[in-house]
């Protein structure tokens, strides 16, 4: 059995399996805590219920976690800072889990669209945003630097973009543009 807990600083300490994967962005501990103390009501963790006691701290057994933030850009957005399953625990639906509830925040605050950025290469990661609704925004050269790739800026309209406009293709741009 699973849960979907507020993401809190305690819980940065047992996300190490998750971040295992070869594809999965690795963040310095000042990144998380300034989605923690800025954007609260977008970060959750999806953990079972078992917990342990370390150095008196209780730990969650975290399975994948969100990081979203709001943003201003031609209208607000719902944008998705991290996504990451531990590698045991992918193809349970946690994802799909996590990345509701960043929509629902999003539909609740007024926001357009909810948009991300993934590595072109990782395909599983795009074929998973796909079957959630994103489509490709337009490609941004030269987003990723370690190792050098281009990314996908992939978009989905929520409640306020009926008509889709928000998710009309545009020219491939470069990083430094953005």
């Amino acid at each position: 059995m699973y849960k979907i807990f507020p993401l809190l600083p305690e819980d940065l300490f047992s996300m190490d399996i998750t971040n295992l994967d070869s594809l999965t962005e690795n963040f310095e501990l000042e990144y998380y805590l300034y989605y923690l103390l800025n954007h609260t009501e977008d970060c959750f963790c999806i953990s079972t219920s078992n917990r342990s006691v370390f150095n008196s701290m209780h730990i969650k057994d975290v399975h994948g976690y969100v990081l979203g933030k709001l943003e201003e850009k031609e209208n607000i957005c719902a944008h998705l800072s991290a996504l990451s399953i531990s590698p045991n625990s992918r193809r349970l639906g946690y994802g799909r889990y996590l990345m509701k509830i960043l929509e629902d925040n999003g539909d609740h605050y007024g926001a357009w669209f909810s948009d991300l950025f993934v590595r072109q290469g990782n395909m599983n990661a795009i074929r998973f945003y796909r079957s959630l609704g994103y489509d490709v925004y337009r490609k941004v050269l030269f987003y990723y630097s370690n190792p050098v790739e281009n990314a996908y800026e992939m978009r989905k309209s929520l409640e306020m973009d009926p008509l889709k406009t928000s998710m009309i293709s545009q020219p491939d741009i470069h990083a430094d543009s953005l």
